[in-house]
This record gives structure tokens, C-alpha cells and sequence, in this order.
């Protein structure tokens, strides 16, 4: 994958997520916030997200606009 391919750009207006969960982590996880939560997610938001086959609950730690993690890999 070309991480430069325009595709696998991020729509324009879309928020990330880092999110802390209670597993041993060594860093936050990175989510792709769905549109309609866009205007309810800050810092110290507490979230339910998608972990391996279950969801669980975390903390969103920073919330912000670009990440350079391609889009196809970001859960929503």
C-alpha cells in the first residue's frame, strides 16, 4: 500500500480517537469516530469501542483531526 495513495485518505472533516483501555497496552489505541458522534467525543470522553471480537470501554485521551495511520486500518 502506498501511504501517499490519495484512497486511502481520510474523509475530509474526520475526527480520531485515541483511546486508553483497561488491557496492557503500551500505547493508546486509534479509532476512526463515526460522523454522528463527531460533536459528542472530547478528552475524557469515556467510549465504547470495538477490541479484537468484543467491545469494551476506554477513555479518549486526545481527539484530533489527521494521523498517519492509513484509513483502512482505523476501526469506527
Amino acid at each position: 500500500m502506498d501511504p501517499l495513495d490519495p484512497s486511502q485518505a481520510l474523509p475530509v472533516g474526520s475526527l480520531i480517537a485515541e483511546v486508553v483501555v483497561p488491557r496492557p497496552l503500551k500505547e493508546p489505541l486509534t479509532y476512526l469516530v463515526p460522523e454522528n458522534l463527531a460533536t459528542q467525543v472530547s478528552v475524557g470522553s469515556v467510549v465504547l469501542v470495538p477490541f479484537r471480537s468484543n467491545k469494551i470501554t476506554g477513555l479518549v485521551v486526545q481527539v484530533r483531526k489527521q494521523t498517519e495511520i492509513l484509513s483502512y486500518k482505523l476501526k469506527a
